[in-house]
């Protein structure tokens, strides 16, 4: 049997809210959260450490897109 490591306060509470969304990036998740809401740095190490003690698991996905197309007459931004 594995034993996992005890989960903080915070830990916990990110867990609780990762359970209720199933699967999410930060922002999913401090949306989730009532204010005032710990910073954006704060979840994602969080997060991290909920990685290394094994209770998630991340899947790395790199999506870039352009928010919109560029004029090809001034190649500015719109």
């Amino acid at each position: 049997m594995c034993l996992m490591e005890k989960l903080t306060f915070q830990e916990e509470e990110i867990m609780l809210i990762i359970w209720q969304v199933k699967e999410g990036v930060i922002k999913d998740f401090l949306n989730c959260m009532e204010e005032p809401r710990p910073p954006y740095t704060t979840v994602a190490s969080i997060v991290k450490n909920l990685e290394k003690k094994g209770y998630v698991q991340a899947k790395r996905c790199l999506l870039y897109t352009s928010p919109s197309p560029r004029d090809p007459k001034t190649s500015r931004m719109p």
